[in-house]
């Protein structure tokens, strides 16, 4: 497979990244009070499924990956206990993720979750009332010039899939360093 100036480069993980700034101009822009408001006010429909102890995380807990949610990526892909092929399989992974048991107390532990990541990205398209593309292509892409980028869907379920599915060139890549910088 040939990669070059104008090949859009599938992001994997680093999307989580971009849903974080994405998080960020969010509150900026007053579309969220702040990081520590609790994940559940944004999901008032997911009420009767939420397990005990969701109350206590906060979109810091996500955006830290220190929520307590049990969740384990560690396995084989194929291993039906490996929580992240759900995120794409499921017909509805917010619903997936709301009903994991809280395992530890927010922030006592660190765990790999890109479950907390898609929350978020569903939480942007709550706030701003645009699919999570046309938000970020708004408040982050058109201001650095980026034009040429993708936010996939998960193959299988059609949803969203924030925490892997940027696609962008290197040089818009490179321009997202370069503002982090």
């Amino acid at each position: 497979f040939d990669h070059d100036a104008t090949t859009r480069h599938d992001m994997r993980s680093a999307s989580k990244s971009v849903i974080s700034l994405l998080v960020g101009i969010a509150i900026d822009h007053k579309l969220i009070a702040s990081a520590d408001e609790p994940v559940v006010k944004f999901f008032p429909d997911y009420a009767a499924v939420k397990s005990p102890g969701w109350d206590q995380v906060t979109l810091r807990h996500l955006l830290t990956m220190s929520s307590g949610v049990q969740w384990d990526e560690n396995r084989d892909w194929n291993d039906p206990k490996n929580d992240e092929p759900h995120l794409g399989s499921e017909a509805d992974p917010i619903r997936y993720i709301l009903s994991k048991p809280i395992a530890k107390p927010p922030d006592a532990v660190w765990t790999y979750n890109g479950g907390g990541t898609d929350l978020l990205g569903n939480i942007l398209e709550r706030v701003s009332g645009k699919p999570l593309e046309a938000f970020a292509r708004e408040v982050l892409f058109q201001p650095l010039g980026v034009a040429d980028f993708e936010w996939r869907n998960y193959p299988k379920n059609g949803k969203i899939a924030p925490a892997v599915g940027l696609r962008i060139r290197p040089r818009d890549a490179a321009k997202i360093g370069q503002l982090m910088l």
